[in-house]
């Protein structure tokens, strides 16, 4: 065989496993970038307040170990942000509440805004402001919210015959 033939066989055989040899980088940059790019995107739906986005876990490596503990942390920011939230509709009620006290003399006006700002703050439908008349051995309700405005003013005496009046002996 001529020295030129073997060189150019050589040079063939050379260019081929570099060809293989680039094709093999591209497809393994490609299989690592890849899940980092996904985990990156999602990174950014979370910054723009996007709170139930999870990315999938394909993979027992080190990158699915990172995507395993994103998910567990947007998790973790999810319940943070639904707990501030509580928080600051139950502050925005005391506020509002506040505000009825000191610009309202009137005490059932007063009431009624605190049961309706506490009925808010725990999400409840309805209820009573109901106070004990120690005079009479009593309790009279004073407000509602979400009731009939004919349990306002309505007595009951303070006993064991009566829910309400039951509590009130159990006091200490």
């Amino acid at each position: 065989m001529p020295v030129v033939e073997l060189g150019r066989i050589w040079g063939l055989v050379t260019a081929a496993i570099l060809l293989a040899a680039f094709g093999a980088a591209a497809i393994l940059s490609r299989r690592l970038t890849r899940p980092i790019s996904l985990l990156a995107a999602a990174a950014k739906e979370v910054a723009q307040g996007k709170l139930e986005t999870q990315v999938e876990v394909n993979s027992q490596d080190e990158i699915g170990d990172l995507a395993t503990a994103f998910n567990r942390m947007v998790d973790a920011v999810r319940t943070n942000a639904t707990r501030i939230m509580r928080r600051r509709e139950e502050l925005q009620a005391l506020v509002n509440l506040s505000d009825t006290f000191l610009g309202s003399l009137d005490v059932d006006v007063a009431l009624e805004s605190a049961l309706h700002e506490a009925l808010t703050a725990t999400q409840f439908e309805a209820g009573l402001a109901v106070l004990m008349n120690e005079a009479e051995d009593e309790l009279v309700t004073r407000a509602e919210v979400g009731l009939s405005e004919e349990l306002v003013g309505s007595r009951f005496p303070v006993n064991r015959l009566t829910v309400a009046g039951y509590c009130v002996l159990q006091r200490t």
